[in-house]
C-alpha cells in the first residue's frame, strides 16, 4: 500500500468511510492515480461523486450519508428513510428517499426524490444528516400507503423514544389534509 492509498484511507475513516471529489481534491490525487483505483475496484461508485472503499461494507446507511452528501445541504431524508435515520423503523428500508426542493428533481442517482413536501421547518438534524421530524415522516410513510399495523408501531415507538407525541402527530396531520 502506497503513502497515497494510506492517505485516501485516512480521509474515508475521517468523513464516514466515504470520498468524494472535494476528498480527492484535497489528497492531491490526479484524475488518472483516481481512474486506476476506481478502474481496478478498489473504491466503488456509493453516489454521483461519492465512493467507498472496497473493503468498507455497503450497508443502508452508508448508502443514505452517500447520497445526502452527493445532494448536499439542500436535501433531507424523507418518510421511511427519515424514520430509519431516527432509529424508530426497525428495518433498512430498500431504498433510499429523500426529500428536495422542486428545482433539483430533474437528478438522478441512487434514490427517490420527493418534492411535494418540502417544508423546512419540519426538518431537521441527526447524527449529520437533515431529515424530516419524526412526525412529518410518519405522515409522510402514511401517505406512501404503509399499512395502518406499520404505522401504529411506528408512533408508538416514536413515542416511545420520546421523539414525538401524540398532539404533535395530530398537529402534523392537520397541516398535511
Amino acid at each position: 500500500m502506497t503513502h497515497l492509498d494510506r492517505h485516501l484511507l485516512d480521509l474515508a475513516l475521517a468523513h464516514d468511510r466515504l470520498l468524494d471529489r472535494d476528498d480527492l481534491v484535497a489528497a492531491g490525487i490526479s484524475r488518472n492515480q483516481w481512474a486506476r483505483r476506481t478502474g481496478l475496484g478498489l473504491w466503488v461508485p456509493m453516489a454521483p461523486g461519492v465512493w467507498r472503499h472496497l473493503a468498507t461494507e455497503e450497508t443502508w446507511h452508508l448508502r443514505a450519508r452517500a447520497v445526502m452528501r452527493w445532494l448536499g445541504e439542500e436535501a433531507a431524508l424523507h418518510g421511511l428513510s427519515a424514520l430509519r435515520w431516527w432509529g424508530i423503523a426497525p428495518d433498512d428500508p430498500d431504498d433510499v428517499d429523500v426529500l428536495v426542493p422542486r428545482s433539483r428533481r430533474h437528478l438522478d442517482g441512487p434514490c427517490r426524490l420527493h418534492t411535494n413536501e418540502w417544508q423546512p421547518t419540519s426538518l431537521r438534524r441527526f447524527r449529520g444528516i437533515r431529515l424530516q421530524d419524526p412526525a412529518s415522516a410518519i405522515v409522510a410513510t402514511a401517505a406512501a400507503g404503509l399499512d395502518v399495523r406499520g404505522l401504529e408501531r411506528l408512533a408508538d415507538e416514536a413515542i416511545r423514544q420520546r421523539r414525538t407525541s401524540v398532539s404533535m402527530l395530530s398537529r402534523q396531520i392537520d397541516q398535511s389534509t
